[in-house]
């Protein structure tokens, strides 16, 4: 995609050009006294963050991206290089292991901190035993080379 400098899933691209066509006539002039957040769920998550980098882009101050159970939407590591600079520091995504979602499309790449909800499959009176694990962007790929290296 030209206007990311980099390929992105195509579909979640048009989603997120829609939303910025609609939006931007509701904001007002880009200024660092007029903060955006964006979130999303599921798709909507993919579509979030894609349209954080549009809004930054065309100089909006985009304070922070949520992502709730989101698809990848960038192919590689360098794909996710270039996409992060463009977000901002309060960039989260939100992802249960249970969930099918976030490791699709196989090929794709996550890109943001990752809030990690495990679950180990117990119950404690009645309830699924849960913890919860913050992975920084830095974390994520300092493990992904260790992987890639042994």
């Amino acid at each position: 995609d030209d206007e990311f400098g980099c390929r992105v899933h195509h579909g979640f691209n048009e989603h997120a050009n829609r939303i910025v066509e609609d939006v931007i006539p509701l904001l007002v002039p880009p200024s660092r006294h007029a903060t955006v957040e964006v979130c999303g769920h599921s798709l909507g998550g993919a579509v979030a963050m894609l349209v954080a980098i549009k809004l930054r882009k065309r100089g909006y101050f985009v304070k922070r991206v949520t992502s709730v159970a989101g698809p990848r939407f960038c192919r590689g590591i360098e794909e996710r290089d270039i996409l992060e600079k463009w977000l901002p520091k309060e960039t989260i995504r939100i992802e249960d292991d249970l969930d099918i979602v976030t490791y699709l499309p196989p090929h794709g790449v996550s890109v943001g901190d990752k809030l990690w909800i495990v679950s180990d499959h117990t119950l404690v009176d009645g309830k699924r035993g849960d913890e919860a694990y913050m992975i920084s962007r830095e974390n994520m790929k300092a493990e992904r080379s260790k992987w890639i290296e042994s």
